[in-house]
C-alpha cells in the first residue's frame, strides 16, 4: 500500500505539473486532495488485508485477482466519460465505490469544484467499514497461517 501511495504522489504531482503548464493554474479546489486520499487509502488497507488473508488459503488468488482487477477497470469510468454511458448501466456502476473516486478526482482537478459531500460520506464509510471488515478478517485468520503456509 506504501508504495503504491508513493506512486500515486509521484502522479498527482506530474498531472498538477501538467495542469500548470496547460492551464496556468492549479485549481483551489485541490484542498479536498486529502479527503479523497485518506479514504481511498483506509479502502485499499481494508482490501489488501483481506485480500492477504484469503491469499494464504487460495493458492490461485493472485491469477483470480488480475482478472477480477481487469474486470474492475472497465467497470470505473476511468478510460470513458461517465455522461457516455446510457442510465441503467451509470445506475448500476455507481454502486462501485470506485466510481465515486474517479468522479471526484475529476471534480477537484479538472472541473475545479469540491466533491460531492454526500458522495464522499457514503464514499467515507464504506472505505471505514472495508478497513476494520479486512483488520478483523486478517488478525482472525494469521493465527492459522503457520498451519497452511
Amino acid at each position: 500500500v506504501s508504495s503504491g501511495l508513493v506512486t500515486e504522489f509521484v502522479a498527482l504531482l506530474i498531472f498538477v505539473l501538467g495542469l500548470l503548464l496547460v492551464r496556468g493554474k492549479v485549481p483551489a479546489s485541490i484542498v479536498w486532495l486529502p479527503a479523497l486520499i485518506v479514504p481511498q487509502i483506509l479502502l485499499t488497507l481494508g482490501i489488501c488485508w483481506f485480500l492477504s488473508a484469503l491469499g494464504a488459503f487460495v493458492r490461485d488468488l493472485g491469477q483470480i485477482i488480475g482478472f477480477v482487477l481487469t474486470l474492475w477497470f472497465f467497470l470505473t469510468p476511468i478510460c470513458y466519460s461517465e455522461a457516455s454511458m446510457p442510465k441503467q448501466a451509470s445506475a448500476i456502476l455507481e454502486k462501485n465505490p470506485l466510481f465515486f473516486l474517479v468522479r471526484a478526482y475529476r471534480d477537484v482537478f479538472l472541473e475545479g469544484h469540491a466533491p460531492q459531500l454526500r458522495g464522499l460520506l457514503i464514499f467515507s464509510a464504506v472505505a471505514c467499514g472495508l478497513f476494520f471488515l479486512g483488520h478483523a478478517w486478517f488478525y482472525k485468520l494469521r493465527k492459522s497461517f503457520a498451519d497452511v503456509i
